[in-house]
């Protein structure tokens, strides 16, 4: 998961609309192992990436919808699942070869605080 503050606008609405997909797939309890699997998700952290989120977009001068999640709708994921743990630099990395509004806006700021690589 990305820093929100690196985030280009694009990238950041994108997520946020992503997050409530994901609460829809899990009321109805889809299979998500494949986002999992692709590193595209990280169960247990909805909530607080949610309120990352949330506050980066005030922050921008966006008009929030609250979000609503039941920590319930994550029980029947498998442990391993729930606990899924998305690769963080490996994350970043690729969005910043992907988007460069992404990569000017991290650029100037990290003066060697984050580390990119494998």
């Amino acid at each position: 998961m990305t820093p929100v503050r690196f985030m280009c606008q694009q990238h950041l609405l994108g997520e946020w609309r992503e997050l409530f997909a994901f609460v829809g797939s899990l009321k109805k309890q889809r299979n998500l192992t494949g986002y999992i699997q692709n590193d595209l998700f990280e169960p247990e952290s909805l909530k607080p990436r949610a309120l990352e989120i949330s506050e980066e977009l005030i922050r921008r001068g966006y008009a929030v919808k609250s979000f609503e999640m039941d920590p319930k709708i994550l029980d029947y994921l498998s442990e391993e699942d729930r606990k899924h743990k998305i690769r963080r630099n490996r994350s970043l990395q690729i969005l910043l070869s992907r988007c460069s509004r992404c990569r000017m806006a991290f650029e100037p700021d990290t003066a060697g605080r984050y580390e990119i690589g494998g």
